[in-house]
């Protein structure tokens, strides 16, 4: 009797231990679930306030690869989340590989940008930006004719020994005088980059293709 008693009590923890096992199993599950349905790990859990929260880090994206995927997300939703600058490491968070597909913006894209905020990554301390990540910039600004309050600072643009003996062409034959050819000469040290680098290719091409007359007009027409 004793040893049947014994038995059943024996049967009857092991039960309750079965109980206790397959309890924990399941507040395991529902542990893990509940955890993969919060921000903390899965950033498109986030609000945008969390979100930006989990990506930036003293105002700069975080570079940490823990939160890589809540910058990237952040991106995606379009946030700034208060960072103003690029940082060297937006071209890995951007990458061909990433698998978001996150439209151009002025963040990524000299092109997107208006003049002004154009103006603004281009520069730097009243002179152009010469770091490598804002070439992109700087050159955007130039193409578009944009002094951006720099025009004091940049330097004139030089008549080589093609553009001079185009200038000294219209003297020799009456077409400008040497007046007109000093005001000529100003004029091109002046201009925009975009439109001096235009006036010196049309310049060399119509002396390769010995149509020197197209030169002739393009310089008489500048005022």
């Amino acid at each position: 009797m004793i040893y049947k008693n014994l038995i059943f009590l024996i049967v009857i923890f092991l039960l309750n231990s079965c109980n206790t096992i397959s309890d924990l199993n399941y507040s395991i599950k529902s542990m893990t679930k509940i955890y993969k349905d919060d921000c903390a790990s899965n950033p498109q859990k986030c609000n945008n306030m969390e979100l930006c929260n989990e990506a930036v880090l003293s105002g700069e994206w975080q570079t940490r690869s823990t939160y890589i995927p809540f910058v990237r997300e952040a991106k995606n939703r379009g946030l700034s989340c208060g960072v103003r600058k690029k940082s060297r490491f937006d071209n890995q968070i951007n990458s061909k590989s990433d698998n978001y597909n996150t439209p151009s913006t002025c963040d990524t894209d000299p092109q997107k940008c208006n003049d002004e905020r154009l103006c603004q990554e281009a520069t730097k301390a009243n002179k152009w930006d010469n770091k490598p990540l804002f070439k992109g910039y700087v050159t955007e600004a130039k193409l578009r004719g944009l002094s951006c309050g720099l025009l004091g600072n940049q330097s004139k643009n030089k008549i080589d020994n093609m553009l001079k003996y185009a200038l000294k062409r219209l003297v020799k034959l009456n077409i400008l005088s040497s007046y007109q050819i000093k005001n000529k000469e100003q004029i091109i040290q002046d201009m925009v980059s975009a439109k001096f680098n235009n006036l010196y290719q049309l310049c060399k091409n119509a002396f390769a293709n010995s149509e020197p007359n197209k030169c002739d007009n393009a310089i008489k027409e500048l005022d």
